[in-house]
């Protein structure tokens, strides 16, 4: 390859040019792009074996936003909260705030009664104009989503919901849409639970010595209590978020059955199995998950009014979560 450079026009000199006909000017545009590719995906923990096209088309985005965000990409977010909870949406506000894929919408569904719980009455001066507010019976944990799927029945609409004491990754929303164009008949999670770890939790509730000596030994790697979420998941778990749409579910979901209305995740994943609703896991890494939203250091989701430290009808949460899965496979046929 050799460069030459005409000066037949003293005044307007041309670029140098290749052989090839391409500028200088162009090939350290290319050289720029190319390096700053690399860059994002090491900002991403990206390696040339594990580029997922989902990560791709989050550095993509970055890139090239106005290529790379499609119509379905609209989504509307949802979620509930409790009277104790409320003065800290701001801060859960914040972190959808700084999202790479604002949604068109934040839908707050509020009881108008609490009827399983005396959680009191939301003070609504505490909640942030930026959510849009609706009024709604209470379905228990499901109220995060439930109402919205009533409203959006007859729409193709993308929705988000999630729990109101996390806090949320940027690029979290984006993961979960672009996940659901390439797989648009999929519920999406970020979280994912197994029949089988559920019953594991269960029949081995206390963790003696054999599982600690087990989990020394394997560095940490041995968890029983936790799925393997990159061959199994039957439960999406709302705490991460779970993108759907209202055809994912069938009317039955609404008529939530009281000996299992506070263990949530399970009857939706049980609806959605039973319509023949696919579950996907994100396989969104460490650094990727949620966080739990800290109240002057505290957990606010393992406050005294939190439903996870709750018993139900006398069961603790491994023992409500076991039941919830026998009486829906019961109902549907369905986790045989």
């Amino acid at each position: 390859m050799y460069c030459s450079i005409d000066y037949s026009n003293r005044n307007r000199p041309k670029p140098i040019k290749c052989k090839l006909g391409n500028s200088i000017h162009e090939l350290n545009r290319r050289v720029k792009t190319t390096k700053l590719i690399v860059r994002m995906a090491h900002l991403f923990s990206v390696s040339k074996k594990n580029f997922r096209p989902e990560r791709k088309a989050i550095v993509l985005e970055i890139l090239f936003p106005s290529r790379h965000i499609a119509p379905m990409s609209e989504y509307v977010l949802s979620l509930t909260t409790i009277p104790s909870r409320a003065k800290y949406l701001g801060q859960f506000l914040s972190s959808i705030g700084r999202q790479t894929l604002q949604p068109a919408r934040i839908e707050l569904n509020l009881p108008v009664e609490y009827k399983r719980r005396n959680l009191g009455v939301i003070d609504r001066s505490q909640i942030p104009s930026d959510f849009t507010v609706f009024n709604c019976e209470d379905f228990g944990p499901a109220t995060k989503i439930l109402p919205t799927l009533k409203r959006h029945k007859d729409e193709n609409t993308q929705i988000i919901y999630c729990d109101d004491d996390r806090i949320f990754d940027r690029n979290w929303a984006l993961r979960l849409t672009n996940i659901a164009l390439q797989h648009p008949k999929s519920a999406i999670a970020d979280e994912c639970n197994a029949i089988s770890a559920i019953d594991y939790r269960y029949e081995n509730p206390s963790r003696n010595w054999q599982y600690r000596l087990k989990r020394a030994a394997s560095f940490g790697l041995y968890d029983p209590y936790k799925s393997s979420r990159k061959t199994e998941w039957d439960i999406v778990e709302g705490f991460g978020g779970v993108l759907v749409r209202p055809a994912f579910f069938s009317a039955q979901v609404f008529d939530i059955p009281t000996d299992i209305w506070a263990v949530d995740d399970i009857w939706l994943s049980a609806n959605l199995a039973a319509n023949h609703s696919d579950i996907l896991w994100t396989q969104r890494t460490s650094r990727e998950r949620s966080r739990s939203l800290r109240v002057s250091g505290k957990n606010l989701g393992r406050l005294s009014d939190a439903l996870f430290l709750s018993t139900f009808d006398g069961l603790d949460r491994a023992k409500a979560d076991y039941q919830s899965v026998r009486k829906c496979q019961e109902m549907f046929g369905i986790w045989k």
